[in-house]
């Protein structure tokens, strides 16, 4: 049983900006990350690897455009790098997608009784429960000379245990 669990944050003002501010860098990131990609691609280039793309947004931070990208972790930008060039490998790979769900749902606990079940294990029958008449299938065997149904197999000299194993399985009368 797979149980996922969801959690409120709630943050303070403080708090709240720095999530936005943390989330919107790291999609600008992986936009920026997937469009050197596509460029590349489209000039006929290679893949380019994180790193590469990682050092060159190191060095776009240090502009006076993007200086705003300075306040925020480079381990966000970082990350949203790695998972742009992941989902870019992914995607002329062929790989497939996959999603996660979590479901709601009771907990339903079985109680447990006392009673308890006897099972006999013998030679006219194969198994037999104490709660029940008989809920194991009648088998057929077959002799050497002639097909017979019995209701359990007998061991005897005259019963082909590889024949009667062959038919065992097609012949079970319930």
């Amino acid at each position: 049983m797979v149980k996922s669990l969801k959690i409120m944050l709630i943050p303070n003002n403080v708090q709240e900006t720095k999530m936005f501010q943390y989330a919107g860098a790291a999609r600008f990131a992986y936009n920026w990350a997937l469009g050197r990609e596509k460029e590349n691609y489209e000039n006929g280039g290679k893949f380019i690897s994180d790193a590469e793309l990682r050092k060159e947004f190191t060095k776009l931070r240090h502009t006076e455009e993007y200086s705003w990208l300075l306040n925020i972790s480079n381990n966000v930008t970082k990350q949203a790098i790695k998972d742009a060039c992941n989902a870019y490998m992914n995607f002329f790979r062929g790989l497939h997608w996959w999603i996660s769900v979590g479901v709601e749902y009771t907990d339903s606990k079985e109680q447990l009784s006392d009673e308890g079940i006897g099972i006999d294990l013998g030679i006219k029958d194969l198994a037999v429960c104490s709660d029940t008449e008989d809920p194991v299938p009648k088998l057929r065997c077959c002799l050497v000379e002639r097909t017979c149904v019995r209701e359990s197999c007998t061991v005897d000299k005259q019963v082909n245990p590889a024949k009667c194993f062959n038919c065992l399985i097609d012949n079970l009368v319930v």
